[in-house]
This record gives structure tokens, C-alpha cells and sequence, in this order.
């Protein structure tokens, strides 16, 4: 039987069925811990591609424009001073999360480098879920809401563009406002196809620049695959014969489970947790357009382990995290609903914004 480890483990494994008292309570603590580090440096670097440390709790968000040089008049001329067209506050949340595992008097005498690696591995997927979960809260969620910081008051988190009175530069130097939450009444055919219109609602804005990327969710699949311009993703180790269109390379992502292939100029990219009917995209290689907020002190940042007691019998491993995600550039992603008349967001991601 095949037994997953967490990565600090790795090297006790193979005393999985002996007693933590015979291998001794602090190896295992340290496998703990060290399992903990490894897991928030692999989350930090999954991150990093679409989320990133805002500078500060609330900040001015300034908006990219396209502008050309001045004409000048002779060679005394000089240009004029130019700011920023348009800006937006942004803010962003810390919410606090945790897991833990406990033994008692006989418990703990009896617990195997097994267990303690089984209780482990629920910590570390129950912070992957709990983060995943506040980061599609922050891209699907389509409205402002505003979080209760005990420190700087209220703190205003923005969503993606959303039809509101916010206007944005556009490629060809124009302005106007803007929504990124689409919707798409009729399943998805040759007669309607989203793609074009994804590609274009991205790619419209200066600050968008690399292939978008669409996470689709699976009961979509079917149906984007029989699209006529797909062009699939081919087991490598089939050659396809002449007259078949392939793929010369596949996207760098940060999320999803399978790229499926690609349609109209977007990589399209099967997600198991996406909602069904739900589609997000962003542009392959761009900035990251999530704020991430954590702690500024080192000791308070990523997932961490804590050990206490109640005085009494009960010795308890807990793991921590202190982290919020909100829209930080609100161009650069889109979400679609496919079979609606009106974009609404999956129930799942529908959280009651609590404050802290």
C-alpha cells in the first residue's frame, strides 16, 4: 500500500509503523514543522504568478495608459508634466485560519510516525483548500465589500471590473468603463463561441499583453473540444500524421489540472474545482493582478506550527495562517458563466465577508 507523505516526512517513512515515543516527540515536531516550511514555500511560488504583496493595507491603484510623445515646437519647446489618467482604492483583508491534532494521555503513547504524517498531510490540504477557496472568493465575487481592520478601520476590497463608474485607458488611447463578468445564455457551439470575445475583452487593455489562459470547468469540456477551431492537445508520445494542426508548445500555468488545447488565440485549461458552468481567465506571463496581504512580521507569515496544552493532558500541534486575497488590477482577468442570463457567482465562493 502506497503511503503519502508530507514532504517533511520523507525521511522518516520508513518508521511509519513505529511508535512516535520510541522515534522521540521532537524528530517528529521537526517533521512538523519543516513539512509546514516546504508546503508554504511551494504555495508562495504557485502564488507568485497571479498574486502578489500589495505595499501597503489600502493603496491608490493607478490604472496603465497608452500615451504618445508631445509634439514639440522648435528647440526651445518643452513637454508638459503628465500624471496618471485614472486610479482606484484598492484594500485588502487578513483573515485567520487554522488546524490541529491532539492526543491525550493514551493517544499519545500509541500514535505511530503514521499517524502523526496522516494528521500532517490534513493540515497542509485543508490550508491549500481554505486558500484556494479566499482566492476564487476574490476573482468571482462581483461586488465591493469593505473589511473591518482592527488596526486601519475599514478597508475597501474591489472586485474585477464590474460595470461600475470606474473608467479604464483602452489600447487604442480611448477610456470607458468596463465588466469583466460575463455571461453566455446558450451552451457553447460553433454559433457561440465565447473565446473570440474573451480574447478581445482581455486584450483590449494595455496592460494585457500574453495569451489568455481559461480555466474551464469540466462540464464545458465536451463542448469546447468539439468547437471547429480547437486544436487539441495531443499525447506527446503519438506523432500525429500530415494535415493535422498540433501545438508547438503548452502554457505555463499556475493553476488548473489538464491544458486541453487551444481555440481562437486562448489556452484553454481543464480545472476539477472549477464550478460548473463557470470559466476565469487572465493573460499567460502577465503581472499578477491578486493582493496578497500577510503579516509584515516573519514570525506571523506562512503556515506555521504552534504546540500547546491545556495544563492538563491534552498536547495539541496547531498550524496557522493569516492571509487575504482581493482584486488589485481590475482588468487584467475575466470570469464567464455559460448558461445564464445574468452573471451570478458559484454559491460555493458566495462566503458572508466576515470581519476579523
Amino acid at each position: 500500500m502506497t503511503i503519502k507523505v508530507a514532504p517533511g516526512f520523507i525521511d522518516l517513512i520508513e518508521l511509519a509503523s513505529q511508535r512516535v515515543t520510541e522515534v522521540g516527540w521532537n524528530v517528529v515536531t521537526e517533521a512538523v514543522e519543516l513539512s509546514a516550511q516546504l508546503h508554504t514555500d511551494a504555495m508562495n511560488e504557485l502564488l507568485t504568478s497571479i498574486c502578489e504583496e500589495p505595499p501597503a493595507v489600502k493603496e491608490k491603484v493607478e490604472i496603465a495608459a497608452r500615451t504618445e510623445l508631445q509634439p514639440l515646437e522648435g528647440e526651445f519647446d518643452r513637454p508638459k508634466p503628465v500624471g496618471a489618467l485614472y486610479s482606484y482604492e484598492a484594500g485588502y483583508p487578513l483573515e485567520r485560519g487554522g488546524h490541529a491534532f491532539g492526543t491525550g494521555r493514551e493517544s499519545r503513547v500509541e500514535m505511530t510516525v503514521a499517524e502523526a504524517n496522516k494528521f500532517t498531510l490534513q493540515g497542509l490540504t485543508a490550508d491549500a483548500t481554505w486558500m484556494k477557496r479566499r482566492i476564487l472568493h476574490s476573482v468571482f465575487w462581483n461586488a465591493a465589500r469593505s473589511f473591518e481592520d482592527k488596526k486601519v478601520g475599514t478597508v475597501p476590497c474591489v472586485p474585477l471590473a464590474n460595470g461600475d463608474a470606474q473608467e479604464y485607458v483602452l489600447r487604442n488611447g480611448d477610456s470607458a468603463t468596463d465588466n469583466h463578468y460575463l455571461f453566455q445564455a446558450v451552451a457553447i457551439d460553433n454559433s457561440n463561441n465565447p473565446f473570440p470575445a474573451i480574447f478581445t475583452e482581455l486584450l483590449e487593455h494595455p496592460e494585457n499583453s500574453g495569451d489568455p489562459v481559461v480555466y474551464v470547468a469540466t462540464n464545458l469540456k465536451a463542448s469546447i473540444e468539439a468547437l471547429s477551431g480547437f486544436v487539441k492537445n495531443e499525447n506527446p508520445a503519438i506523432v500525429p500524421g500530415s494535415g493535422t494542426d498540433t501545438l508547438a508548445r503548452l502554457p505555463v500555468i499556475p493553476f488548473g489540472d489538464k491544458v486541453l488545447g487551444m481555440v481562437d488565440g486562448c489556452w484553454i485549461v481543464e480545472w476539477f474545482d472549477m464550478p460548473s458552468g463557470y470559466m476565469f481567465a487572465h493573460c499567460e506571463g502577465d503581472d499578477p493582478f491578486i493582493g496578497w496581504r500577510q503579516h509584515s512580521a516573519p514570525e506571523l507569515r506562512g503556515f506555521f506550527v504552534e504546540s500547546y496544552s491545556d495544563g492538563g493532558v491534552l498536547q495539541a500541534t496547531g498550524m496557522i495562517r493569516y492571509s487575504g486575497f482581493s482584486v488589485r488590477k481590475r482588468t487584467k482577468a475575466l470570469v464567464m458563466l455559460i448558461g445564464a442570463g445574468a452573471y451570478t457567482p458559484p454559491a460555493v465562493y458566495n462566503m458572508a465577508w466576515l470581519p476579523q
